[in-house]
């Protein structure tokens, strides 16, 4: 009684708090605290990163559009320099259109901006002096007033007549030729038409009282909305947008007087731009300034270069880096976490065992104590009573010595793991002669019936092993059957296995203690009026798993169980 006192007070009492649980803790919350400080260091370093490449971005948009906006102002100064003042006083005293005729032929291909060039010469025709004249290259199609021929007689173009524009623009430079300037730009609306006018003097002398010619082109302004303006781009965006392929793409939007897109994409929120102003007008401004009699009403129109899109919060190398960071320190604190959840849960189960090994070892304990204090004391006079006294210290005895025994097997097939003999058996007998033996110690009210298949194959395997198998399997089916039932036992060939089957007709188990009744030390609901320590059914699966085989169950409650163990056929 002193021994099963001694075994109850130690389990009982509180659960006393291990130091490992405060150091698993601490390790917890460093390991959160450390995720959390990487998650703000990438949060922090990102935003600075994205800042300090805005900055870099805009900068870079800022140099673009200067240097666009530059070229852009050179291109239209280009009709006056490389076609205007191409054309030089000699050539139109002598009458010499070709001359004239191939430098308009090449001003309307570089700059498409240019929608006419015209020219007037007191050395026309009498009947053509009342307007200037237009050209055409040879390639279009129209009504002809002058042909021009090379001298090898190659067509240059042609110049034609569009009577009202050709006589507005004659009449403009006729009434602004007192201001005695080499150069006029003005606008003349003709016919619903918006035209920006460069008229050029060429004067018989220095004195510029007498004009003998007039060369210039007209540019129709609403035209370039329309998409004439993407025309004028498309030589310079390559260039200066994206010369590079690891520079930041850009795009470009060229916004009018208005505020209206004539070019491109509104910009989005939140991305990197700069922008230039350019004055639409399509001649040399600056350098023509001090020659300049008059010149049209400035309309600014703005371009736009940005980014494609916002800055990136990070790059995907450095955000990848972080997250495999955070990554590995959460699978660290979930190791840590399963790891201690295992500790907890095998420390339960040793707890339990240790409790049911006390539970199980007390009652025969009690019943020899019992026997030998009343034998020691002389009690027993009749040899009827001691012959009574020493079959319960047997009986016990046995008893302590099976449990003993179960452990023992237990810690031999974990300690040895596969260290079998592994032989040629004959599954079938093998089973007849467990079953056999076993009937002999057969609580009463309980069958026992054997079935086996014809010509069952060998398997490789430890007789001994296999065997104890079988006794444990017939054991949990006596154990947990009826009083008074039956066990069934089946033997046979399963396709490529010889099945070993036992069936009871007990209670059942419940589904959700089904996952954990092959974990050592467990015992389900219906186990706690039950002796044993929970290790038969995971002796059993140590075993056949050795065996390079499966165990099966198939229950329900109210239904019984049956266990199935498969075993591979020798080859």
């Amino acid at each position: 009684m002193r021994l099963s006192h001694l075994w109850s007070s130690r389990l009982a009492g509180p659960r006393p708090w291990f130091p490992h649980r405060l150091l698993l803790l601490g390790a917890t919350l460093a390991l959160t605290g450390a995720a959390l400080l990487v998650l703000y260091l990438q949060k922090r370093s990102a935003e600075q990163h994205r800042a300090h490449t805005a900055i870099v971005v805009t900068q870079v948009c800022e140099k673009t559009v200067a240097v666009l906006a530059e070229r852009l102002r050179k291109r239209f100064a280009g009709a006056v320099f490389d076609t205007i003042e191409g054309i030089g006083h000699p050539e139109l005293l002598a009458y010499d259109l070709p001359r004239a005729g191939r430098f308009f032929r090449e001003g309307l291909r570089l700059y498409p901006y240019v929608d006419r060039f015209f020219v007037w010469s007191d050395g026309m025709p009498p009947h053509l002096r009342d307007e200037v004249l237009f050209f055409r290259p040879p390639e279009q199609a129209g009504p002809v007033a002058i042909s021009i021929t090379a001298r090898d007689g190659g067509a240059v173009g042609a110049l034609y007549s569009q009577p009202e524009l050709g006589r507005a623009v004659l009449g403009l430079a006729r009434n602004l030729a007192p201001v005695r300037y080499p150069f006029v730009v003005v606008e003349q609306n003709v016919d619903g038409v918006l035209y920006q006018v460069l008229i050029h003097y060429l004067w018989r002398d220095g004195r510029q009282k007498d004009y003998f010619a007039l060369i210039g082109y007209t540019v129709d302004v609403e035209r370039l909305r329309d998409g004439l303006f993407n025309r004028v781009l498309m030589s310079e965006l390559p260039q200066v947008l994206n010369p590079d392929p690891r520079s930041p793409r850009l795009d470009l939007t060229v916004l009018d007087e208005h505020g209206r897109i004539v070019h491109g994409q509104p910009v989005a929120p939140g991305v990197p731009s700069a922008s230039s102003p350019i004055d639409l007008l399509f001649f040399p401004s600056d350098t023509l300034r001090p020659w300049l009699g008059s010149q049209p009403e400035r309309r600014q129109w703005s371009l736009v270069v940005s980014a494609e899109a916002p800055v990136a919060l990070a790059t995907t190398h450095t955000y990848s880096l972080f997250v495999a960071a955070i990554g590995l320190i959460l699978i660290a604190l979930f190791f840590a976490l399963t790891l201690d959840r295992q500790a907890r849960r095998l420390a339960q189960m040793q707890t339990d065992f240790v409790a049911n090994v006390s539970h199980q070892l007390k009652t025969p304990l009690s019943l020899l104590a019992g026997a030998v204090e009343t034998l020691s004391l002389g009690r027993v006079r009749t040899p009827d009573k001691v012959d009574q006294y020493v079959e319960i210290i047997g009986t016990q005895t046995a008893r302590l010595s099976g449990l003993v025994d179960q452990i023992l097997h237990f810690s031999r097939v974990e300690a040895l793991g596969s260290a079998y003999e592994f032989e040629l058996v004959d599954v079938s007998s093998l089973v007849a002669e467990a079953v056999s033996a076993f009937r002999i110690a057969l609580p009463d009210g309980v069958s026992l019936r054997l079935e086996r298949g014809h010509d069952v194959p060998l398997v490789r395997a430890d007789a001994a092993a296999i065997e104890q198998v079988v006794l444990n399997l017939l054991e949990n089916a006596v154990k947990y059957g009826p009083e008074s039932g039956e066990v069934l036992v089946r033997v046979g060939l399963v396709k490529a296995d010889v099945a070993i089957s036992v069936r009871d007709q007990g209670d059942g188990i419940v589904q959700t203690a089904v996952p954990r009744i092959f974990d050592k030390f467990y015992r389900g609901p219906a186990s706690s009026q039950r002796r044993g320590f929970g290790l038969g059914l995971a002796i059993v699966q140590r075993i056949v798993r050795a065996h390079g085989g499966r165990i099966l169950v198939e229950t329900g409650v109210d239904r019984g169980s049956q266990f199935s163990v498969l075993l591979p056929v020798a080859s």
